[in-house]
């Protein structure tokens, strides 16, 4: 099944490329490099997680759609680390869309590839430079992960891939999280470099939180 889903998600990726890429260069913006992080993430409910680092790089590309609005989509290397105050044994303890049996999560760190998809409307233009509004939603592929936390006790560590885990009583999913947000960036220096910042919210990780962003395009 992983198989049928990693195949399934080349195949978009490479078709939504190669549609996009037939369009007229004049309508593209250069590629632009970003710096991106996520702040005060607070998980919700009992067996709830808390953002300690969440960082990643990456690079994305606009299309303008019209005069003023553009469509705005990358890819996110993304790292995090989170921390979770439930204590004792659970029956099943989740992180986002992982299961584990007979465990209880103390943190985990992992590695994410990100998809962010969504529009740009430029809202103001302050002589050269531009103010504007963005809303994107971004779907989230483990790369890897590791659950740290206890089993009756004792101290144990779970390992899991893209493909596998080495821990027997476990059910993960390839898609790790959703993430809607919406914020104001500003560019500057001949469009060359952009600040931004909103509010974010993960779907699955159930949380609410903040993330900065910087770009920089050659």
């Amino acid at each position: 099944m992983k198989f049928t889903h990693i195949a399934l998600t080349l195949l978009f990726i490479f078709l939504g490329t190669y549609s996009l890429a037939q369009i007229e260069k004049s309508r593209w913006s250069p590629m632009e490099y970003q710096i991106q992080n996520r702040l005060f993430h607070k998980g919700m409910g009992y067996q709830s997680f808390n953002t300690q680092i969440d960082i990643g790089l990456g690079a994305n590309k606009k299309l303008r759609l019209q005069n003023k609005l553009h469509l705005d989509f990358g890819l996110n290397l993304n790292y995090g680390s989170f921390k979770s105050k439930a204590e004792g044994t659970l029956f099943i303890s989740s992180f986002k869309r992982t299961n584990i049996h007979y465990f209880s999560h103390k943190s985990v760190s992992q590695l994410s590839l990100e998809i962010p998809l969504g529009f740009q409307l430029n809202l103001l233009k302050l002589n050269k430079n531009n103010i504007h509004f963005t809303a994107k939603v971004t779907p989230q592929i483990r790369l890897f992960t590791k659950h740290t936390g206890t089993k009756w006790d004792e101290n144990l560590t779970v390992r899991e891939t893209l493909l596998s885990s080495d821990e027997r009583y476990f059910e993960t999913s390839l898609l790790s999280d959703i993430y809607l947000r919406s914020g104001l960036s500003y560019s500057f220096y001949k469009k060359k470099l952009s600040l931004g910042s909103g509010v974010e919210y993960s779907m699955f990780g159930k949380s609410i939180g903040l993330y900065t962003k910087v770009g920089f395009s050659f």
